[in-house]
């Protein structure tokens, strides 16, 4: 997910990724870890791998039970040994026996795709867990997911600086970590920045 297609605030213009995939950077995983209670042998489930970053994250963050499903076989090579890898469509799966009761879902979901995420990640939290989906901050905005979000509204972490998903530069767009209890909703939910680790632009771009 990223605002790619349009003029990012430095650097050049990105085609969209055909799969709507984009690597999400460390500094972005690790300053959601340092918000959310992410205990030791707690049960993670990442439904959008891509190519692992945030598996990655989760695994150098501490003992963790983590599941990683990716529609395209050849992405889940790179976590494949690390943690129980499933090749599958995450909005196809039901849950059953071995995929419930997680204790969180993160992911950088197809922005296309984000509310099905969402939603369909509801059958798969416990309902003490929380789920947690990067997105744009403009998710806020839209008129048809106006309903979805009174009745099920999210804590919100904008990512500051703003980062880069296709390398270089900063995109022009501002995300934020949508953090929505497992148990259903509750208002008002929480908005504040959330200062990642990344070393500042070698342009000074502090916007």
């Amino acid at each position: 997910m990223s605002a790619t297609g349009r003029r990012r605030a430095t650097g050049p213009v990105h085609v969209r990724d055909a799969q709507d995939s984009y690597a999400t950077p460390s500094a972005v995983t690790q300053a959601l870890l340092e918000v959310i209670d992410l205990r030791a042998g707690a049960r993670v489930l990442e439904p959008a791998v891509g190519d692992g970053k945030i598996v990655d994250e989760l695994l150098a963050h501490g003992p963790l039970d983590v599941t990683a499903i990716e529609l395209d076989a050849s992405r889940l090579q790179h976590v494949a040994k690390k943690c129980r890898a499933l090749h599958a469509d995450f909005l196809a799966l039901r849950s059953e026996a071995g995929l419930t009761d997680f204790d969180f879902v993160i992911t950088n979901p197809p922005y296309r795709l984000a509310t099905e995420f969402i939603e369909h990640a509801r059958a798969f939290v416990h309902p003490t867990g929380a789920i947690a989906m990067l997105l744009r901050l403009n998710f806020l905005g839209s008129r048809k997911r106006a309903e979805f979000l009174r009745e099920f509204y999210p804590d919100i972490y904008v990512i500051t600086p703003r980062s880069s998903f296709t390398g270089g530069g900063t995109d022009a767009t501002e995300y934020a970590w949508f953090v929505w209890p497992g148990g259903g909703s509750h208002f008002p939910g929480v908005c504040r920045p959330l200062l990642t680790a990344q070393a500042p632009s070698v342009h000074g771009d502090e916007r």
